[in-house]
Order: structure tokens, then sequence, then C-alpha cells
């Protein structure tokens, strides 16, 4: 017992040094904002653990029952097993009350609580806690190795801290019976009102995935950026036909709870994390059109952003070179498609952007016909950049290439961008041996960069991660200001792949702020 009791207290100091960055809620430290205390149903359910003994907001110890098994918010954020302690107590509604940095009720605990000591361990695709002591704890308030335990389930802005019956009247309402949203809109002037229109929503309002990883790269991106600078953001959101089919569900994407496969569900976390980007470029790849048109579009458009989408020409330009009919054919059938545009700074009027966006074709066999795709798109934006020299002699034109290239950077495609020549013995145009491509090299007088560098991952599934997503620029014209940190390996081990409650494709977004050398 002396033992466990030693390991006990030395865990207690390590928690201590567990802090948790709560600039994320700095906006509650100044309203009465009621924190519901955590329900949890039983110990081998999903529980998030923090530690708040840093005493900027004043937390509350409970135990009870948890409400939503697949809430985030209850997720354990440690990556290894760790033996750690956790304060226990059996509650019923009437022991229930709100602590807010405005209250000082601390009368939550009535009754003796037990202390108890776990390991975490992994179950298939659960990390769950498993119970190796018990002990009695009689003195709440001097017990120092207790883990304190934040329950975030209320999210909404009270002006009045409710009495104990109304906090029971509250819990009831929100967490026992699930509402509807319904609009009640109602025209009027300063002299005349008309008819009252309704709208409800179909389905009832569910708890969200709380915390996401790209909340934390948010904290990079707080404002937009002015002058020589700008920020651009790839990101290929995974189309829903892609997520919604039996087949994704049951094969690509298992280990995914199916709700958070639904478009309905992912396209709201796809819009918060660009909005909270505050990006001057938006560059996204698999857009399902309805999904555009209904959401994605509509949205962005109230942020000032625009839409443009230009059809690529087709290929003819090193067609006589192409000697193996297979390659052409396949070649042919596959769209090389890119959205071209040229935008002129605002704040300086003689430097023009040429902005560039892909998605290139996935087949692993396939190296030979990504380059060519890329190569084509290269030769398209340099017609593209004489003709606004021509028009604008006097314009500083710079380049931008972004996308879904589904190429790693051990293939062509990073070569020609970076070092610009392919040659003839390349090993991407055997990729296919019936479509070997001979006699064929490459050059480009334009040396690019990728913004981002070549992280280990941009598309991270238990059967491929790696390094797909890249946004070019043109190196002699743009340098790198920030890179916006992607998430780290505990942050999507988590969840065993993408996409999961937290991010919504199987893609991680990638963002960067840019500007104009000269």
């Amino acid at each position: 017992m002396n033992n466990l009791q030693n390991i006990i207290n030395r865990q207690a100091n390590v928690s201590r040094k567990w802090k948790q960055d709560l600039s994320t809620l700095t906006n509650f430290l100044n309203i009465p904002f009621p924190y519901i205390p955590l329900f949890i149903e039983d110990i081998s359910t999903y529980i998030k653990l923090n530690d708040y003994e840093n005493n900027r907001i004043k937390t509350i110890q409970t135990i009870g029952r948890i409400i939503r098994k697949d809430n985030i918010d209850m997720i354990v954020d440690l990556k290894k097993e760790v033996l750690f302690p956790i304060c226990l107590k059996p509650l019923h509604k009437t022991d229930i009350f709100f602590k807010t940095p405005r209250n000082n009720k601390n009368n939550i605990w009535e009754y003796n609580a037990v202390r108890v000591y776990g390991t975490l361990i992994r179950k298939e695709f659960q990390i769950v806690l498993g119970i190796s002591a018990i002990f009695e704890v009689t003195d709440i308030n001097n017990c120092q190795n207790i883990f304190r335990i934040l329950g975030l389930l209320a999210r909404t802005e009270y002006r009045q801290i409710p009495t104990s019956k109304e906090v029971n009247k509250l819990f009831k309402e929100q967490w026992e019976e699930q509402k509807r949203l319904k609009l009640n809109c109602t025209p009027r002037n300063e002299t005349e009102s008309g008819p009252s229109i309704e709208v409800e929503s179909k389905k009832v309002v569910e708890a969200g995935p709380g915390n996401c990883p790209f909340d934390t790269r948010h904290m990079f991106t707080k404002f937009k950026l002015t002058g020589k600078s700008f920020r651009v953001t790839s990101y290929n959101i995974l189309a829903n036909v892609y997520a919604s089919t039996s087949y994704s569900k049951e094969n690509l994407f298992p280990y995914c709870p199916e709700y958070a496969l639904e478009i309905d569900y992912r396209k709201q976390l796809i819009l918060k994390e660009l909005i909270g980007f505050n990006s001057d470029i938006i560059c996204l790849q698999e857009v399902d059109n309805k999904i555009y048109d209904n959401d994605l579009m509509p949205t962005l458009s109230l942020l000032q952003y625009k839409r443009h989408n230009t059809e690529m020409p087709k290929f003819a330009l090193i067609w006589s070179k192409i000697e193996n009919e297979k390659v052409k054919k396949r070649f042919l059938q596959r769209n090389t498609t890119a959205q071209v545009i040229a935008l002129r700074s605002r704040e300086r009027p003689l430097d023009v952007l040429v902005i560039a966006n892909t998605h290139l074709y996935f087949h692993p066999d396939a190296d030979h016909i990504r380059l060519l795709q890329a190569y084509y798109i290269l030769l398209y934006i340099e017609n593209l950049i004489e003709k606004i020299k021509q028009e604008h002699p006097q314009s500083n034109v710079s380049i931008l290439l972004c996308g879904d290239f589904n190429s790693v950077p051990e293939c062509g495609i990073y070569q020609l961008m970076t070092e610009n020549y392919i040659p003839e013995n390349y090993k991407d145009w055997s990729s296919n041996l019936e479509e070997t491509v001979k006699d064929v090299s490459l050059t480009y007088n334009v040396r690019f960069a990728s913004a981002c560098g070549t992280p280990i991952y941009t598309n991270y599934t238990p059967e491929f991660s790696g390094c797909l997503d890249y946004i070019f620029y043109e190196k002699n014209k743009l340098e790198v200001e920030q890179v916006i940190p992607l998430p780290n390996d505990e942050e999507l081990a988590l969840y065993v792949g993408l996409p999961s409650i937290v991010l919504p494709s199987d893609h991680i977004s990638l963002c960067a702020d840019l500007k104009w050398i000269t």
C-alpha cells in the first residue's frame, strides 16, 4: 500500500505540471458563464482530464453520468499509459451547483468522496481507465492529490446565476430533452410590421465536438494581414461522394463514427476552420457543387470572398514527344483541371498575383500522368503571365500554385517545381511499365518553393500517411512570414486516422503567410 501511495504522490506532483492553455477561454472570464458538472456514466467511457491548478478559473470536482458518450469534450488527451488520480463522488440533482468566475459558492461537497487511481489503457479505438485502487476521502478541501475535472457541457451565456432549482430545470431542459432550432422573423420598419415567418430545423440541436485541433491553429491567425503580406489556405475538404458511401464507412474510414462522416456534420467544421484562418486566398479541392453553392459560398461571401472557376483547355503542348498511345489515352481520360486567376493588390496596384488551384490524378501508378498534368498547368500559367505583361508592362507578377498534387516530395512534381528540371530517365516516367514515357524531359524557368515545407503528412489514414498537398510560391518574388503549425502526432493518432469527429477531412489544411519581397 505504501508503494502505491508513493506512486500516487509522485503522479500528483506530475499532474500539477499539466497545464492547459486557457487563452481560448479568455472571453469566458468576464461573463457569468455557468459550468455544468461533468457527468460520467462509467469509468470505461471517454473522459477528458484537465489540470486547472493555476486558479484562473475556479472549477468543480464532481461525478455522475455522461450525457453523450461520443462528445469530444470527454476524450482523454494523454498519449501513453499513465497512472493518475481522479476524484469521484456520487451526485444527486439537488447537489448540482453552478460555479463561475463571479460565483464564490463552494459548498458543492456535502458528503464523503472517494479517490480512484487507475491506468490509461487502449482498447481497440478507445482509451479507457482501468481502476486499480479506491480510497475514501473525508476532507475534500485539504486533499492535494485529486485531479480536477472541468465539464464544459454548457456554452450559453447567462445574465443571471440560476438558483439550485433553476439549475435542475435548466439541466433537464438542455440535456435530457434535445431541442430543435426555430427562427422567427418579423419584418418591420419605424412605423409598420409585416407577418411573422417561422422556420424550424428538421433535426435536433446536438452537442458539438468541443475544442478541435484547428482551434489551436487559429491562435496564429486572429487578424487579417495588410500591406505587403497575405495569407493563403489550401485544403482538400473530402468530397461527400467519397465519405458518405457504405464502402467508405465500412472500408476506408471504419474508425470514424458514421455521423462524423455525414456532410451536414463535416461542413460545419470545414466552415469554422476556414473562417478562423482569416485568409486572403482560399484554395479548396474536392468541393461538391451542392455544398459549394448552398453552404460554402453563401457563408464565405459574407466575408467578402468571391467565386472563381475556370476550366483548363485540352492538353496539346508536348504531345508530339510522347509515342506511347496508352499514356495518351490514359491522360486524356483524366480531366486536367485547374482554377487560375490573376489578382491585383488593392494596396499595391503594381503587384499582381497569379493563383492556380489544382487536384491531380490520384492513382498510385500514375506518377507520370501527374507529372504531365503539373507541367501543363505551369505552361498555362506561363502563357497567362505573358498576356498580363503585354497589357500591363509595369506589373510585378508573382505565381502561387496550390492544391492536392497526390505526389510525395520524393516524386517528380516536387523536383520539377523546386529544381526546374526532369530528365528523360527520371523514375516517374516508368511508374507504370506498360505506359513508360521515353525521350521526354521537362524544364521550367521559374523556381518555386513550398511555403509549408514538406510535412511528414498532409494526408493521414491508417492505410496511407504522407505529404500530398502544397502551397508553391515563386521564390524570388515572395517569401514566407509564417507557417501555421499543423496538428501534432498525438492529436491525429488519438482518433486513429482522418477524418475524425474533430477534423472533417482525410487531408490537413495548409495555411501560410506570405509577402512580396520588394
